[in-house]
């Protein structure tokens, strides 16, 4: 018989508690989970699964499990929240889903396209809410151009122009070595950052096509090359077409850009937030940015708010799957130049 959510039935007093989340992995991740925990309405830290959790849980307060399995073995414990390497997000999530816990997913849900789809059927046939990290659909440009495009605010949409340009030195990988094994990490660039643009655009406008992609890669010692830099064409539904140019190799005072172009004005995102508009009549607004960890808590609310009240999740796994699919058929599809 299937699980069903301890959160699915009427609403009870015990139903309107925070759901009490482990997290997986004490890495960068969870560094920018943990400003969002500090925020959020609807999930409460209750623990931390990691090799060095005794210390972290010791400073923050909570539970320290040395397994997955101690954890969801705890009855008390509601969801999983999972930051480890990219490999593992799948079987992870799969294995909280068969013990009857709620699972939020690092992106992208995994590095394997038929895992991800595993973890689809896994949350339908347990009952239990699975959902991944997108923190930019919550972003206050991503908003603003979801009710842009609603409104016809440009006109019909023709292009959209985007880079993403950020820094990754050796540091990056020295601290956490999996990054620079794609066996590990799936790959460079695309998959580890250009996904965050990819993931937004198909929330803007759907399903992708991947016209072309070329990719220039380069080695960490002792592992496959990676792509440092990534061309790459998507088109959409009415033609709308997406030239997206994603870097590690920039330095710190670069921004990541979205250009908007319609048959009546367009719209520039400026990381994701800085928003000027021109209105028909000439006028123009902005939309306020938000912090980092105001986008994370407003992703961990999404989450917590779809456990606890039934709420529509803004990023549902079916959702990721349509991102990693495209980025996966980039990388089958794409044309590459190595340099050591």
């Amino acid at each position: 018989m299937n699980k069903v959510s301890k959160f699915s039935s009427t609403p009870t007093k015990k139903r309107l508690r925070r759901v009490k989340t482990v997290i997986v992995g004490t890495g960068l991740a969870f560094r920018a989970h943990l400003s969002g925990y500090r925020r959020c309405k609807h999930l409460a830290l209750h623990g931390i699964v990691s090799s060095k959790s005794t210390k972290i849980a010791a400073q923050l307060g909570v539970t320290s499990f040395t397994s997955l399995e101690e954890a969801l073995n705890d009855p008390t414990v509601d969801a999983i929240d999972i930051a480890v390497p990219n490999c593992f997000h799948a079987d992870m999530a799969m294995s909280a889903m068969r013990a009857g816990k709620h699972v939020l997913i690092e992106k992208p849900l995994d590095i394997d396209p038929i895992k991800a789809r595993q973890v689809v059927e896994e949350s339908k046939k347990h009952g239990v809410i699975a959902s991944y990290v997108s923190q930019y659909r919550f972003s206050a440009g991503i908003e603003l151009m979801k009710e842009v495009l609603a409104n016809n605010g440009i006109g019909e949409l023709i292009c959209v122009n985007g880079t993403l340009m950020i820094e990754r030195g050796d540091v990056y990988y020295s601290e956490s070595p999996w990054r620079a094994d794609p066996g590990k990490s799936g790959g460079g660039v695309l998959i580890m950052n250009g996904i965050h643009v990819v993931d937004s655009l198909c929330y803007l406008l759907g399903r992708p096509e991947v016209v072309a992609s070329r990719m220039i890669c380069t080695s960490q010692k002792g592992f496959d090359p990676i792509d440092d830099t990534t061309s790459l064409i998507l088109t959409f539904k009415r033609s709308v077409t997406a030239s997206l140019l994603f870097t590690k190799c920039a330095d710190k005072n670069n921004q990541s850009r979205l250009e908007f172009v319609g048959r009546k004005g367009r719209v520039v995102l400026s990381e994701f937030n800085s928003v000027p508009l021109k209105d028909r009549e000439g006028g123009t607004y902005y939309r306020i940015g938000k912090s980092e960890a105001a986008m994370f808590a407003a992703q961990l609310d999404d989450f917590g708010s779809a456990i606890r009240f039934g709420t529509k999740l803004r990023t549902p796994v079916e959702e990721g799957i349509i991102s990693l699919e495209a980025i996966c058929r980039a990388y089958e599809m794409g044309s590459y130049e190595y340099v050591r």
